[in-house]
């Protein structure tokens, strides 16, 4: 059965069986250490009741030391101001500088349990996968055209029919250098004499051209400006230059709710929002950050549920707020333009007014 650190061993030890190290006796039962000489002792290790593998401790002095490559393949980190002690080529850190550090040797198995406060560890962050630039092809010259077509065909007693066809076309040319597109809208394009006159006017004519690499986007011709929260959307014909975060699939601007959490052992993780279960994520010991959920939009409440191998459980409830309208930390947004306003659209080809920039 497992012994605890400090308790008398039996007199008859199994074969290759060592003696609990005198660093590790029971809290508050301290064994003093009769032993000068570092001795290396290869035991299984535990870490807050999760296996770690078979490690190789060095006992100097009553003091258990791990290597550095052991602090880092546990996640705990190690003090800052701690030299470590060379031995046999390597250096080798005391266990006892680390937060909430206990032990207790099992002789029967050659184990080691070890214990560490939640904040000893590495914090562990899920967050959202790296979208990947996706690959531009080459683009390739074409010519295309799109059309929609009217009839309407109005009869009443007493009065003369009328049949009135109409159209909304667009021919567009896309090349190397962008595109060209340019749009317009007929009426009464079958002559009826009921009706008024045939016309034929021009809508908009843009050439685009997108940098990927800028998030940017440049119009020259017809466009309409980005209004603000306040403002209103205004035709005109000139330039553009803007941010077009569209270049980027996938790409999200807004800013994501942090949700924050300690477990001190391997745990499963439940998000709710609202009452709502919307995800269920593994984490290791430690601290943690949740940034993987699904996009959130507005306000509301999350509710993080921690429960560990034994089954006990901690809520964390945190409050957050989320809007498209914002923008996450490093992204900037843009849009300039100069030109003249364009009046009368869809009754005049070419009305332009007052300029401005």
């Amino acid at each position: 059965m497992p012994l605890a650190a400090g308790a008398q061993a039996p007199p008859a030890e199994q074969p290759g069986s060592i003696a609990p190290p005198p660093s590790i006796a029971a809290p508050g039962k301290p064994k003093a250490s009769t032993d000068t000489q570092p001795r290396l002792l290869p035991l299984e290790i535990f870490i807050n009741g999760t296996r770690a593998g078979d490690w190789v401790l060095l006992d100097l002095k009553g003091v258990l030391h791990a290597t550095a490559d052991a602090f880092e393949e546990w996640r705990v980190i190690r003090s800052p101001g701690g030299e470590g002690v060379p031995y046999r080529g390597q250096r080798w850190y005391p266990l006892a500088s680390v937060p909430g550090y206990e032990a207790q040797f099992n002789s029967a198995n050659q184990s080691l349990e070890l214990k560490f406060a939640p904040r000893a560890f590495a914090a562990t962050r899920l967050a959202q996968p790296v979208e990947e630039r996706l690959l531009i092809t080459p683009p390739l010259t074409s010519v295309f055209a799109n059309y929609d077509l009217s009839y309407t065909h109005s009869a009443a007693r007493g009065i003369a029919s009328s049949n009135d066809l109409g159209a909304l076309t667009e021919v567009g040319v896309s090349g190397a250098l962008g595109v060209f597109t340019t749009s317009s809208v007929g009426r009464n394009l079958s002559g009826d004499p009921t009706l008024p006159g045939r016309t034929l006017r021009r809508l908009e004519s843009t050439f685009t051209r997108d940098f990927p690499d800028l998030t940017s986007t440049m119009r020259l011709g017809d466009s309409s400006t980005r209004p603000g929260t306040w403002g209103r959307q205004v035709y005109f014909g000139g330039v553009q230059v803007d941010r077009n975060f569209a270049l980027s699939p996938g790409f999200i601007t807004q800013p994501i709710p942090t949700l924050t959490g300690q477990a001190s052992a391997p745990s499963t993780v439940e998000l709710f929002i609202n009452d709502a279960l919307r995800q269920t994520s593994q984490v290791p010991s430690g601290p943690f950050t949740l940034e993987n959920y699904p996009l959130l939009t507005g306000s509301g409440q999350a509710r993080l549920v921690v429960r560990d191998l034994l089954g006990r459980e901690t809520v964390l409830v945190q409050n957050f707020f989320s809007s498209t309208y914002l923008l996450k930390q490093g992204l900037s947004d843009f849009s300039a333009q100069a030109g003249w306003v364009r009046e009368n659209l869809g009754i005049d080809s070419g009305d332009y007014g007052a300029g401005f920039g």
